[in-house]
């Protein structure tokens, strides 16, 4: 990623100096205008949305979120919030900024999604205000964006485990419903439910 970004900005800086300069003699091996141009529609091809970013812009707009969480074997706790998701950068990054409770204190949360055009796979982040670190997390969706399935790591201080592998599971039932599933893969390699979330899109 940070290759490609150094690569993105000694290109727009090429060009930059480009246009301020009138008439510069090309030195040998220097790349033409042509070339240039050329590697800026190649490279394109990185940054323009495609079906994937389509299927993630359904999420934008506003949502109730019911709650179910497993702290232990047993009923789940429940609870009920709200969120909102927003598109940036011309559809290719989502966000998505969540309330609701959580053990008798504020929840609030932040998102953002992308489908990572080169490395072909979707990526997420998580930041909430009852952690302190960044939530990082990577997986494929199905042809039809009805579903993905995405794995991640987390240090959880409840438990004292640093690294404890998770599993994600997007559901999309219609265009107004989709359940966001989190699983506690076991060292076994089984997986136990530890959340649920159901969203519902406000009318």
């Amino acid at each position: 990623m940070l290759q490609r970004k150094l690569i993105a900005g000694a290109i727009v800086f090429a060009l930059a100096i480009g246009s301020a300069v009138p008439v510069v003699a090309q030195q040998e091996g220097e790349p033409s205008a042509a070339d240039m141009e050329k590697m800026m529609a190649e490279y394109a091809k990185f940054y323009t949305p495609g079906d994937h970013h389509k299927h993630m812009a359904k999420m934008v707009g506003s949502w109730d979120v019911a709650g179910k969480f497993w702290m232990g074997p047993g009923e789940p706790m429940m609870s009920t919030g709200t969120a909102v998701f927003k598109s940036m950068y011309n559809g290719l990054y989502i966000t998505q900024d969540y309330t609701s409770e959580m053990m008798g204190r504020e929840f609030v949360g932040h998102g953002v999604m992308a489908y990572d055009i080169f490395a072909e796979k979707h990526a997420s982040t998580w930041i909430d205000n009852l952690s302190s670190g960044i939530y990082k997390s990577e997986g494929t969706c199905a042809a039809d964006g009805k579903s993905m399935t995405s794995t991640g790591t987390f240090d959880d201080p409840m438990s004292g485990v640093k690294g404890k592998k998770v599993k994600e599971v997007v559901t999309v039932i219609s265009d107004d419903s989709f359940t966001f599933a989190m699983f506690n893969v076991m060292p076994d390699g089984t997986d136990e439910k530890s959340m649920e979330l159901t969203y519902t899109r406000k009318k």
